[in-house]
């Protein structure tokens, strides 16, 4: 399979597409699955309203940052982007953007369906405990 390559302008309407699709919780971007050049050192996660960015690598790319940034200011129903960084064996979680501000650790209730909703915890454990690239569809 060849990776596909797309600058922040090419990466920004996809996210604010798959953001979009539907009110619950989603991964929008899988970079750790190789298909986008460039972005696999990154995962994406929509758990409304915040948009949590796994980073595995030192910092994040221009590229990556301004899409980001694009997302943000587009989608009026984020309330902050979330980046954790995940240098082993250390990671941190802080707001990138933000509409008010956001206090870490943060725990709510998240929407993975109409019926369903689970809690999140951004700020205290590596894992969110929810794995939305194992859903169906």
């Amino acid at each position: 399979m060849n990776a596909i390559k797309l600058s922040a302008a090419e990466l920004a309407p996809l996210l604010i597409d798959r953001i979009q699709q539907q009110p619950y919780c989603q991964r929008i971007l899988h970079g750790r699955g190789k298909k986008y050049a460039g972005y696999e050192y990154v995962n994406i996660e929509w758990y409304p309203p915040f948009l949590f960015v796994q980073n595995f690598n030192d910092t994040l790319s221009d590229d990556l940052n301004h899409a980001l940034k694009i997302v943000f200011e587009e989608v009026s129903s984020i309330d902050a982007v979330l980046i954790q960084s995940r240098e082993w064996p250390d990671f941190v979680t802080q707001s990138l953007f933000s509409r008010k501000e956001v206090e870490l650790p943060l725990i709510y209730k998240a929407p993975l369906s109409e019926d369903l909703h689970c809690e999140i915890k951004f700020g205290t454990n590596l894992n969110t405990g929810t794995f939305l690239d194992m859903r169906v569809g």
